[in-house]
């Protein structure tokens, strides 16, 4: 654990991506040139701030049996157990359903 927290404030430490904004005035987008070393620092820094901020608490592994994901619970109740309904919650559904309808018989 310590090492992955090593690893994430060296990261961090690095300047970060630079945000420019489009000649229209309306779009951003990130200043070249963009290095590696950059968006890494960009995506330790907003790591930190979630491992250390209000949603902190609310950070889930996905409940499906074979879905590596972790995701940010923001629903109201915060009881959400896959990291999307479309995909994992889908497919846990249709194999209770199944598993049912085979039971039912």
């Amino acid at each position: 654990m310590l090492a992955a927290i090593a690893t994430i404030n060296s990261a961090a430490a690095v300047a970060s991506l630079v945000p420019e904004l489009g000649a229209d005035g309306a779009t951003a987008r990130w200043a070249a040139p963009v290095r590696v070393t950059q968006v890494l620092s960009t995506l330790a820094r907003e790591m930190i701030e979630l491992l250390s901020g209000p949603l902190s608490g609310r950070i889930r592994e996905c409940d499906s049996d074979n879905c590596p994901l972790v995701f940010v619970d923001t629903s109201r109740p915060g009881a959400r157990r896959w990291c999307a309904m479309e995909r994992c919650g889908n497919r846990h559904k249709v194999r209770a359903l199944r598993a049912r309808r085979g039971t039912d018989s």
